[in-house]
């Protein structure tokens, strides 16, 4: 039993040992650049067409892979829970706050919106008539779901995944990007 009164400084925690199953990756100085320049919508791809001649469907997985991806970095959510965002949580008066359920946990919170994520969901407001952020690209009236194929193409093509890099800090998945937003708020 802890005494209320005591300070976490005056624990001997000597001899605890965190048992981790795996390493957690995140990305590391300018990974994060390689990444977005990977999902960047606008690059050249080959096999596929120059960015103004590729058909809406092709361009909008594309736009939806990269707005996630930076969704995902800016609020350390889990992808489950950007992917099913509805606009009824977005703070669509003053594009501050995003009020964000966390199933897995039960709990809900606001989370703030950095200008880059700003840009980005008043551009997708500007173009959907879907109830969700990320709507489903064959019912609009329901959410993407878990489709993360083509960002983790992105991360194999960005390197993240280099066998000696895996060795080190552990394989880059999608939920890396919520260990990235983690590790800047212990940074800062």
């Amino acid at each position: 039993k802890l005494d209320y009164q005591m300070k976490v400084s005056d624990l001997d925690t000597r001899g605890l040992k965190i048992k981790a199953n795996q390493k957690t990756r995140y990305l590391l100085d300018g990974e994060e650049e390689l990444l977005l320049a990977e999902l960047d919508p606008t690059r050249i791809i080959n096999g596929c067409a120059s960015y103004g001649q590729r058909t809406a469907l092709t361009q909008r997985k594309l736009q939806d892979q990269y707005d996630l991806v930076v969704f995902l970095l800016d609020t350390g959510a889990r992808y489950s829970e950007v992917a099913e965002v509805p606009w009824s949580a977005i703070d669509r008066m003053d594009w501050k706050y995003i009020n964000l359920y966390r199933e897995k946990v039960g709990n809900e919170g606001n989370l703030t919106v950095t200008n880059r994520l700003r840009e980005i969901l008043e551009r997708r407001f500007r173009e959907t008539n879907s109830p969700y952020v990320f709507a489903s690209l064959d019912d609009p009236s329901k959410p993407r779901g878990y489709a993360t194929k083509g960002i983790r193409n992105a991360i194999k093509r960005a390197g993240l995944n280099a066998d000696h890099l895996v060795k080190r800090y552990g394989k880059f998945t999608p939920h890396s990007l919520r260990h990235k937003f983690a590790s800047r708020l212990v940074q800062g």
